[in-house]
């Protein structure tokens, strides 16, 4: 029994260098060392990542951009629109974490006045608040691109930069 597979798809997906040969397998169906040994028979270059980070940066700034005709290109705007999606759900998430935390303050602003609110309690909560406040500020900057020397974070995940400001901590 023959398999026919959409090599070209496989092809396009492996030149974005965003998978690895078991993601494409999976996706696509022959095994990952078909996809290794067809990738190496044909010549396929495989990474147009920094290409792909190069017009998702543009496609936030203008997100009106004219569609490209190279095949590259082709590629290129495909993963960019996918990275750019991705880039717009992170900044709502931004949005409403900027929300939260102004709610937190305004509460933790009334408790401020109250009689009977223990100091250790008001210390921790302002702790927590400040630093919550401080890593929204540093993903919103990162997000929209206001911090020249953070340049390189703009490829970056969501999930890489908050495990950057808020790395896993037990305590």
């Amino acid at each position: 029994m023959s398999h026919k597979y959409d090599w070209e798809a496989i092809e396009r997906d492996w030149r974005t260098g965003r998978h690895t040969l078991a993601q494409l397998s999976g996706v696509h169906g022959p095994s990952a060392s078909q996809i290794s040994r067809r990738a190496t028979k044909e010549g396929w270059q495989k990474d147009l990542s920094e290409d792909i980070k190069q017009r998702t940066r543009e496609r936030i700034a203008r997100p009106d951009t004219a569609p490209a005709e190279a095949t590259d290109d082709e590629v290129v705007e495909q993963a960019s629109e996918e990275n750019e999606a991705i880039m717009r759900r992170q900044r709502t998430s931004l949005d409403r974490w900027r929300s939260i935390s102004d709610r937190f303050a305004d509460r933790l602003d009334g408790e401020l006045n109250q009689e009977g609110v223990s100091l250790e309690y008001l210390g921790k909560a302002l702790s927590a608040g400040t630093q919550a406040m401080e890593r929204v500020v540093k993903l919103e900057r990162q997000s929209y691109g206001l911090d020249t020397a953070d340049a390189d974070d703009q490829g970056r995940t969501f999930a890489e930069l908050m495990a950057e400001v808020a790395p896993d901590d037990p305590e």
